[in-house]
């Protein structure tokens, strides 16, 4: 029953996207990029990850619970494009507020910091991976964090009473960069097999010689 009371709530909670209203840019505090700028930086075959420490400094004491992250990165497939295809993008915050929070019957509390195991330090917020034919360049799109904000914990199962407040979304201007294709060290050059070859002859005509004398003395 705890486990159908929890879904039911974070079905709720991300059913409530429909109706998410703009908060404006992303405000440091309680949100900031890791990096800081939101640009990124990759060879061709590259998948390259944004990272996000987050607070929950709502003013009112509400909870919030992190329903999504999406982007404006599109992928066209046109040859030498950067993004890798269709499944180019990645949420990786979305998965992890599930696992660290969402199965312990938690929310975001008030105050309290996303990241569980080192406070102030970021978790994975998403990832871009790019193409192995991209051509050297960038792109710019925005990325755009989703959560509900509540009055108390909704996935608390002794609290029937929690009540959806809203829903809002910080977003942040970021940038991939695809660099040059990686080089590759060209191999070392073999030594050549007849180098070899006459060293050891060399070596055998050198042994008969000292042997010669002592063959004329019988």
């Amino acid at each position: 029953m705890r486990t159908l009371f929890l879904t039911l709530r974070m079905l709720t909670s991300i059913a409530a996207l429909a109706t998410l209203s703009h908060a404006g840019m992303l405000s440091f505090p309680p949100v900031e990029l890791s990096p800081v700028s939101g640009d990124l930086a990759g060879y061709d075959g590259d998948t390259v990850t944004w990272g996000v420490s987050l607070m929950n400094n709502d003013p009112n004491g509400y909870w919030w619970v992190i329903t999504g992250v999406t982007s404006d990165y599109t992928s066209t497939g046109t040859p030498g494009e950067i993004p890798a295809g269709p499944s180019f993008y990645t949420d990786l915050l979305s998965p992890y507020f599930f696992v660290s929070f969402f199965l312990n019957g938690q929310a975001l509390a008030p105050n309290q910091d996303l990241n569980l195991s080192s406070p102030g330090s970021p978790v994975d917020l998403a990832s871009f991976q790019i193409s192995a034919t991209a051509d050297p360049g960038t792109v710019f799109g925005q990325l755009h964090i989703f959560y509900d904000v509540w009055d108390s914990n909704p996935f608390d199962p002794n609290n029937a009473s929690a009540n959806q407040i809203g829903s809002a979304q910080f977003d942040a201007d970021t940038s991939v960069t695809s660099l040059s294709a990686r080089s590759v060290p060209p191999a070392a050059a073999p030594e050549p097999a007849g180098t070899w070859l006459v060293g050891g002859a060399l070596i055998v005509i050198a042994l008969k010689m000292k042997r010669k004398p002592a063959d004329q003395r019988q």
